[in-house]
């Protein structure tokens, strides 16, 4: 089959922001520079703790440049017309505390001549709702991915024959209707059975069903099938994994994460759509999963037998070629997140136990080479479950995304005190929802439906920035 470009050719630079502007703006020396505009999406109380503002400036190198510090946010905010920067605001309290946060996606002033931005301010303490929602219905559990490092592209399969898709823009907080051709995909198979999602480089998408998977080149504007690995014995040896981003727009799925069916599969993508298959030693169902540079690709419990702690650590070359197991004992908890506490250690968090009862929070040491033992912490001891957690390399800071006994979406962060859970107002409580992470540093929580009425979704994105 063949494909028309997804969403419009420009989306394919190197600045997301200035894709998604492209139409609105001008690069003419006739036309004004680019400016801000602030906003707080739907809700009205976002602003009302905040003693000041500062906007800043960031290039690509982090380097930050203060434009503004000021009790009042103005109407608009001059961009100016050289270099490529991100702008920043940040909205702080009486006591100096950050309560909320604006962030745009890089691009260059001049090439977006009389464009305006907005700047979306989310909380840090509770979730905010951006301006628009979804046009579709998004149901429990929902598919979903960051495409073009702008959109969050979701994918429907609920009527079995076809997938429908959706998106919105993080660039411009507007919903952005695909294509007609790429409103409804075809599946390979029918019932589609959609399980998993994958970007890569941007703008590779791979669809995968339960037993069949679609390639999407959109800058080739090619659909192939993509063939299962010869590693695997069917699709089913990994869907319902999990996905994470990792250095350089690659991909890694993590077949042993899903609630049932041990399995020790993963792949990893490269940034043009390459795999390479990895193997865990022990096959696990419902593991903790951590890759962050530091440690390179951690998994922990979802097994009653093996070792409790499996490690594919980075070296001067990149990642290692295979598992070494870390001499903790098997561990059968299943659902928990992983999070950073040092460079040495991480906290196991939230999950269940093999009789259904809360597992409690522990220390791992990766340094350990004998006799390794999980270290209680009661004081960081949290009801978490299906749990993951996304560590923001840019604030140092982490969220983890899970859900109570009931399905209810739960987030928290973590400081070094304990987790702090972040609130949801009613209209914004989600059962079953799917938390992915922005590319301007906001953690967005989409689909599910209302606990209070399960035939209602939630079409509009609930934002919580790091």
């Amino acid at each position: 089959m063949r494909f028309r470009p997804l969403f419009a050719a420009t989306l394919f630079g190197s600045s997301a922001l200035l894709s998604a502007l492209f139409a609105l703006s001008c690069s003419s020396s006739t036309y004004p520079n680019p400016v801000l505009t602030f906003n707080s999406g739907q809700e009205s109380d976002t602003f009302n703790d905040v003693d000041h503002y500062v906007i800043e400036r960031v290039d690509a190198n982090s380097n930050a440049k203060e434009l503004l510090n000021t009790k009042k946010l103005p109407k608009t905010f001059d961009m100016g017309n050289t270099g490529t920067y991100a702008f920043v605001g940040t909205a702080y309290d009486s006591d100096g505390k950050v309560v909320a946060v604006g962030r745009t996606l890089m691009a260059s002033p001049g090439d977006i001549l009389g464009a305006e931005v907005p700047m979306f301010f989310a909380r840090t303490d509770r979730a905010t709702r951006p301006n628009g929602s979804f046009a579709n219905a998004l149901k429990q559990n929902p598919v979903a991915a960051i495409y073009s490092y702008n959109y969050v592209w979701f994918f429907d399969d609920s009527s079995g024959n076809n997938i429908k898709t959706d998106a919105y823009s993080v660039a411009v907080w507007e919903q952005y209707s695909p294509p007609t051709q790429y409103s409804s995909i075809a599946c390979a198979h029918v019932p589609c059975a959609l399980k998993n999602v994958i970007v890569m480089g941007g703008v590779y998408v791979l669809v995968i069903g339960s037993d069949w998977a679609l390639f999407i080149d959109t800058i080739q504007s090619l659909g192939l099938e993509f063939k299962l690995p010869t590693e695997l014995s069917a699709w089913s040896d990994i869907t319902g994994g999990r996905v994470l981003p990792g250095g350089d727009s690659s991909a890694l799925f993590v077949g042993g994460t899903r609630p049932t069916n041990p399995t020790k599969a993963l792949l990893g993508f490269s940034k043009v759509g390459n795999y390479s298959y990895l193997s865990t030693n022990t096959a696990r169902a419902g593991a903790a999963l951590l890759y962050e540079q530091d440690f390179g690709i951690v998994l922990v419990g979802g097994s009653s037998e093996g070792a409790g702690v499996e490690r594919m650590a980075y070296g001067s070359s990149g990642l290692a070629d295979s598992f070494s197991d870390v001499p903790y004992p098997a561990d059968p908890v299943e659902g928990a997140a992983l999070v950073m506490e040092d460079k040495t250690h991480l906290l196991r968090v939230g999950g269940k136990n093999t009789d259904g009862s809360k597992a409690p929070t522990v220390r791992i040491d990766m340094g350990c080479t004998q006799n390794c033992a999980y270290e209680p912490v009661p004081a960081l001891d949290v009801e978490l479950y299906n749990a993951q957690s996304y560590y923001d390399i840019v604030t140092g800071e982490t969220l983890v995304a899970g859900e109570n006994t009931t399905g209810l979406t739960q987030v928290y962060r973590y400081v070094s005190s304990g987790f702090v859970a972040i609130d949801f107002p009613d209209a914004q409580k989600r059962i079953n929802a799917l938390a992915l992470e922005l590319p301007n540093h906001q953690l967005a929580v989409i689909g599910g439906t209302d606990p209070q009425d399960s035939a209602a979704s939630r079409t509009a994105l609930s934002v919580v920035a790091f």
